[in-house]
């Protein structure tokens, strides 16, 4: 028994799996995940809200509606680069009591509204071409929020779905 055993472990279709799970986790990274339209919508809003951050921040001064639109950016960046690196990662399933799938929508269904409004307030406050960039970021970036809350209103709807079909109590005998 013990040689069938060990038979079955040696068998190519034992180690295949193996080595694909290896394959694409990289620095811990689920590079199926990364590389998914989920992942690149998630990275796309990251970055954008990092670089419109980084114009109004760094470059644009002390505008009163720039710093808003800076506060706005920075939550912006900061909460969607804590639910990548949730979803990159697994996280979302080992963590239960936070439920990834509703924040995701939330977060992308608030900042659709409030990004069109500062980045508005941004584009038409002062006529600097720093601050005029920073807006059409804001504005790229609101598209990108917007993409983004479809798609995590489908997966919520999928995910509650399939949390209604599993019984409430697993019993393990």
């Amino acid at each position: 028994m013990a040689a069938s055993h060990m038979d079955t472990m040696a068998s190519p279709s034992y180690n295949e799996p193996v080595a694909e799970t290896e394959r694409r986790k990289v620095c811990g990274i689920d590079m199926n995940y990364a590389r998914s339209i989920y992942g690149t919508v998630k990275l796309a809003q990251v970055l954008l809200s990092l670089l419109a951050f980084c114009l109004v921040a760094f470059i644009a001064g002390t505008n009163v509606r720039a710093i808003f639109f800076a506060i706005v950016t920075f939550f912006a960046f900061f909460l969607n680069l804590v639910l990548f690196f949730g979803f990159a990662t697994s996280l979302h399933k080992n963590v239960k009591l936070f439920n990834w799938y509703y924040w995701d929508l939330v977060i992308s269904g608030v900042g659709v509204p409030v990004l069109f409004l500062f980045s508005t307030l941004t584009v038409t406050s002062i006529f600097r071409p720093v601050i005029l960039a920073a807006g059409i970021f804001g504005f790229i970036d609101m598209i990108a929020f917007g993409i983004n809350t479809f798609f995590a209103f489908k997966r919520y709807r999928e995910n509650k779905q399939r949390l209604a079909r599993q019984p409430e109590y697993q019993v393990d005998y």
